[in-house]
């Protein structure tokens, strides 16, 4: 894995000039490259639909799927900044079975009922009651969780904590605390989403983080006419980085929760994630999906939206 990073990094200064010529010049580029980088036909999405708090109390929020239908969403895909990246498929999927959605995200905050970051205050504690409200309001039965969990418990074990969620201001900033206070966090919201009448709730275990700036190392290397092939991250590395999480996560299953597990959609024979897909990137960055890795995970939740 060092030695993946040693080569992308020095791919990525030897190409930064080219990348810096072409800039605003896509055109002049092969077509390949271009593809690479591209949203899929007529899939122009824009990944920034964050609610802010006030939004959400107004019912002001991005609807996704059978926009036109009359009546409440059916569905909410709530989340953090991977909820903004993966609403594409489901936009897409609402529409092929004619059923309404809402998307409620926010940067840096994980669906956790009942928490917050200490570095920005009570603002994300605000935002779940909000949600809960938004989501009895409108009597909506069906909730998709997804986020970047494990950035909310592991940062403390560095020292980094800006992300580190507590539901205690009394309670250290450590990997351990972090990781309980998720796990309360997850039984609370998955209790508070069926006093709001929620019949189905899906979380979707976290993506594989990669090793590399995906869209910019990839559009490098392709200029450099260096392979793009076996860069993504490893199977192994993945499951042994989801473990602490699998086991919370397998504590609330029930017929009534269900954990999406992404792994056979975004890993290739190789045993590394798939980071070309249909001649597209499937990752933006190092962690958020591209609308054609949104796509990809298309099959896992087709049962949402059929009988």
């Amino acid at each position: 894995m060092l030695r993946t990073s040693i080569i992308c990094m020095a791919t990525l200064i030897l190409c930064g000039g080219i990348l810096s010529a072409t800039k605003g010049l896509r055109k002049r580029l092969p077509e390949a490259v271009r593809q690479l980088t591209e949203n899929p036909p007529d899939m122009d999405y824009n990944p920034n639909i964050e609610v802010s708090l006030n939004d959400l109390k107004a019912d002001r929020v991005p609807i996704i799927g059978s926009s036109e239908l009359p009546g409440e969403p059916t569905f909410v895909l709530w989340g953090d900044s991977h909820a903004m990246a993966l609403h594409p498929v489901l936009d897409v999927l609402g529409r092929q079975h004619h059923k309404k959605g809402a998307v409620i995200s926010r940067r840096g905050t994980a669906p956790l009922v009942g928490t917050w970051r200490p570095a920005e205050g009570r603002q994300a504690f605000e935002f779940h009651q909000a949600a809960l409200d938004y989501i009895r309001r409108h009597q909506v039965r069906t909730v998709l969780l997804v986020s970047f969990w494990a950035v909310y418990t592991e940062g403390a074990a560095s020292g980094h904590t800006e992300y580190s969620i507590t539901d205690d201001d009394k309670l250290p900033m450590n990997a351990e605390a972090c990781l309980a206070v998720l796990e309360r966090g997850i039984v609370r919201t998955i209790e508070a989403l069926r006093g709001c009448g929620v019949r189905r709730i899906g979380i979707l275990r976290q993506v594989p983080q990669q090793p590399i700036h995906v869209k910019d190392v990839l559009t490098a290397r392709m200029l450099a006419g260096l392979s793009v092939e076996h860069l993504g991250a490893e199977l192994g590395v993945y499951e042994k980085s989801q473990q602490r999480l699998d086991v919370i996560f397998a504590g609330v299953a029930s017929d009534d929760v269900s954990v999406l597990d992404p792994e056979s959609y975004l890993f290739g024979p190789d045993g590394r994630t798939i980071l070309v897909h249909r001649g597209r990137v499937t990752f933006e960055d190092q962690g958020h999906l591209s609308v054609e890795g949104a796509l990809l995970l298309r099959p896992l939740f087709e049962s949402y939206f059929t009988p």
